[in-house]
């Protein structure tokens, strides 16, 4: 599985390498939700705190940052190269409407769990139907208050 969209993949084969490697990777995610909470997990290894970026807009959580590559030597010759290195960005459209003044962040032993809490709703509210009548007492002393005052 390839952490770059088909898009991502098209533009590698036309560009040089030097603009192919200054494309954004996409982390990979798990987004799953509990009776309160939608909950978003993606592998985070290598990345501190301080290179992650979390912003919510209206539904859409957006996990930006960079993963800096420590620094090579001598040239390798690679059979496999599938870390990514540099700047990666995640959007997600969330499935359930949020309370965004809640939403909580951390990383924990490479892990970047973000804890988005979800509106409560009530499910099902009974709404009690009034019956108005044509001359409701109401009605009349407001309009008995009414024509006294303009006596």
């Amino acid at each position: 599985m390839s952490i770059f969209s088909s898009e991502e993949k098209n533009k590698k084969d036309t560009l040089n390498e030097k603009e192919w490697l200054r494309l954004e990777g996409q982390p990979v995610i798990d987004l799953y939700e509990t009776s309160k909470d939608l909950i978003l997990e993606s592998p985070m290894a290598g990345v501190s705190p301080d290179d992650i970026e979390v912003f919510l807009e209206d539904d859409v959580l957006t996990v930006k940052g960079k993963r800096e590559k420590l620094e090579e030597r001598e040239k390798r010759n690679y059979f496999i190269q599938e870390c990514y290195w540099g700047s990666f960005l995640r959007e997600i459209i969330l499935p359930v409407p949020v309370d965004g003044s809640k939403v909580k962040a951390e990383l924990e032993n490479g892990i970047l769990k973000i804890i988005i809490p979800k509106l409560r709703r009530e499910k099902r509210k009974r709404i009690e139907v009034r019956e108005i009548e044509e001359n409701s007492e109401e009605e009349i002393k407001s309009s008995k208050k009414r024509t006294r005052k303009k006596s």
